[in-house]
């Protein structure tokens, strides 16, 4: 189960305003330069962002991007149901309307136990621990052989 370009570019912008964040509106294109995504993808990925309260917006020649909480108050899970809605729960996971089988599956009781698991590990992730593992990969020197 392979997350969405939308997914993954999405938390890398979050992921970018949380190291960046307290040092006002960043412009979509320090976003895009650090992080190596269009700037124009990522002005379509904020107004999703921002729908679901993440990112703060603010227009004009100082304007830009920035996290609308505290990168501690946000998690992975956040970020993943801001961009594509609930994580990987095949319908049948989630009620009987929408499985005829939905009861004496022995596949729902795996579907709902990976959803869970999912679901715990990108809740226990927070922005800002994130941010700290990016500060710490932009440490590292890389060297050219």
């Amino acid at each position: 189960m392979t997350p969405s370009t939308k997914v993954r570019y999405g938390l890398r912008i979050l992921i970018e305003l949380a190291v960046r964040y307290g040092s006002g509106p960043v412009q979509a294109e320090t976003v895009a330069q650090a992080q190596g995504i269009s700037a124009k993808y990522i002005r379509v990925l904020v107004g999703h962002l921002k729908n679901a309260n993440l990112v703060r917006v603010s227009r004009g020649p100082h304007g830009g991007f920035q996290l609308a909480r505290p990168p501690e108050s946000i998690t992975a899970l956040d970020a993943l149901k801001a961009l594509d809605g609930p994580v990987f729960s095949p319908p049948c996971a989630q009620t009987a309307i929408h499985c005829l089988r939905a009861g004496s599956c022995a596949a729902q009781a795996l579907w709902n136990e990976a959803f869970a698991a999912a679901t715990s590990v990108f809740s226990s992730h927070t922005l800002d621990e994130l941010a700290r593992r990016e500060r710490e990969h932009r440490e590292v020197p890389s060297y050219q052989i």
